[in-house]
Formats: C-alpha cells, sequence, structure tokens
C-alpha cells in the first residue's frame, strides 16, 4: 500500500506543492503568524455579528450553552494561543 501511495500519489503532489512551498519559504515567520491570527480573530468576530434568530433557527433550545457564537470563539481560543505563542 505505501508503494503505491507513493507511486500514485506522491509525484502530482509534489509537482503541486512544491512551487507553493518555495513561495511559503520566501515569507517571513511573524508575517505568516500574524496573518493567520488575523484571520482567526476575524472568523470569531464575524460569528458574534450574526443575528441571534439565525444561530437558533429551528433549535429546540435557545440558552446561552446552545449559542454556537459562543462555543466559535472558545473553540478558536485555544488556535490563537498555539500561533501567538509556539
Amino acid at each position: 500500500m505505501k508503494t503505491f501511495l507513493e507511486n500514485t500519489l506522491v509525484p502530482p503532489l509534489k509537482a503541486v506543492l512544491d512551487p507553493l512551498h518555495g513561495m511559503l519559504d520566501s515569507v517571513p515567520e511573524p508575517l505568516w503568524r500574524v496573518s493567520v491570527c488575523t484571520y482567526l480573530v476575524a472568523g470569531a468576530l464575524w460569528t458574534l455579528w450574526l443575528s441571534r434568530e439565525s444561530i437558533f433557527r429551528g433549535a429546540p433550545l435557545e440558552g446561552k450553552i446552545c449559542d454556537l457564537r459562543i462555543w466559535v470563539v472558545l473553540l478558536l481560543i485555544p488556535y490563537l494561543l498555539i500561533y501567538a505563542i509556539f
């Protein structure tokens, strides 16, 4: 199985991803860290702007524990910390 995957998947993936890796290697680390953190914060803020009606449409419960906007923010915090610290 490993030989099959190496013979069939690796060549086309290398052809596509090697130029991409070359471009990304030229980007300084602080720039991509700030870019990823900005992307995560923007996604969290966007969810907070969604209306309550669109979040709870068709939901049987409408408490704070079921508010997906809060869950998205809470779930993005660890990712933000990982990119910001490490």
